[in-house]
């Protein structure tokens, strides 16, 4: 507090002649300019009240010297306070960033950097409102999809009381409905854990796992086209539980991505295996695969320039994009490989 005071009190007095007022620069090199005379007016008022031959060079020496240090120091404290604002904005942009705390940064000042701690006051509380409204509007959307998905529940388990017997499809229909609003549950419970501030206990969750649960929620899928899921995983890894929905929102996309451009009756292989510090995810499959021309632009937005399976399921060219943009947020990586058209295709999530 008495830091705060000590800056406060400085820049107010520098606010009180008139040039400086509106001007950051002017102060700082005002400050500057007085700092390094001061020994040298103090030599002269020294001078003025006492007689040059009463000293000896060395005690003339010693006294400039003093006045120098005392100027020095007194210089780089008022200096030193000056940069406090600025000090102070920058911890208010951290602690937004890692804790989302709200800044209180006084606002009279009427240089550049009152201006710009007025503006990380307006910035980071827009911000704040924009992301409780983010928060809000998700929670909404989900909940509105919750809502149709627990009716197809409800309507399959009518069915199969009606219906004794075979049930296969009201059973796998169930099947990805649960799978569904489980995805949504998370979903859900992420934004309230980033709302809060939530530290999750971070022994990190078992990549491996998440593979397999991915694959068994497509397993429909899969055996519709006859496909096989193989998985190699060479040792057992680990990431944090802060990234789990980012790995298991790609996976989840680069897998069903496999299965939309496989060929019936072919294999898709699943690795998994550390490098460097690094966790590597590897879909490996055996579809349609692409050219070095559609390389380049396989993970650019490509909106509704999607293109169909090998059952002509539809696609509408976002998701690749998407997967780039997630992980690299949770500090990956993804990456893409063939050999060709019709020679299968490799993608690498990185993280």
């Amino acid at each position: 507090m008495i830091e705060k005071l000590n800056w406060q009190s400085i820049y107010a007095s520098l606010d009180k002649i008139s040039f400086l007022r509106k001007s950051f620069t002017l102060k700082f090199l005002f400050i500057a300019f007085i700092g390094i005379h001061i020994p040298l007016l103090g030599l002269l008022f020294f001078l003025k009240f006492n007689s040059l031959n009463s000293y000896s060079p060395v005690q003339i020496i010693l006294i400039t010297l003093i006045l120098t240090l005392v100027a020095t120091m007194v210089t780089l404290y008022v200096l030193n306070n000056l940069l406090k604002p600025l000090i102070l904005s920058k911890n208010a942009l951290k602690d937004f960033y890692r804790y989302r705390t709200l800044p209180n940064l006084p606002s009279i000042h009427h240089d550049e950097v009152g201006e710009l701690m007025r503006l990380v006051n307006k910035t980071l509380n827009s911000l704040d409102v924009l992301s409780r409204e983010k928060q809000q509007l998700i929670a909404l959307v989900s909940h509105n999809l919750r809502t149709p998905l627990t009716q197809i529940l409800s309507l399959c388990e009518l069915f199969k009381a009606e219906n004794e017997g075979n049930n296969f499809y009201t059973d796998n229909i169930s099947k990805i409905t649960e799978n569904q609003l489980n995805d949504l549950a998370e979903l859900l419970n992420q934004l309230v854990q980033n709302k809060n501030n939530v530290v999750l206990d971070d022994d990190g969750f078992n990549v491996y796992s998440l593979v397999e649960e991915d694959i068994e929620k497509q397993k429909f899928q899969t055996n519709l086209k006859s496909i096989k899921v193989e998985v190699e995983n060479q040792e057992e890894l680990f990431l944090p539980n802060t990234i789990r929905s980012n790995i298991d929102l790609v996976f989840h996309n680069l897998l069903s991505n496999a299965i939309k451009f496989s060929y019936p009756n072919s294999i898709i292989k699943v690795k998994i295996f550390g490098k460097a510090d690094k966790v590597y995810i590897e879909v490996k499959d055996q579809g349609i695969g692409f050219d070095d021309d559609y390389k380049d632009m396989i993970f650019k937005n490509m909106k509704n320039k999607g293109r169909l399976g090998t059952k002509n399921e539809p696609s509408i060219g976002l998701g690749l994009h998407l997967c780039k943009k997630t992980i690299q947020k949770a500090g990956g990586d993804l990456i893409a490989k063939s050999d060709g058209n019709n020679k299968g295709a490799t993608f690498t999530l990185i993280v």
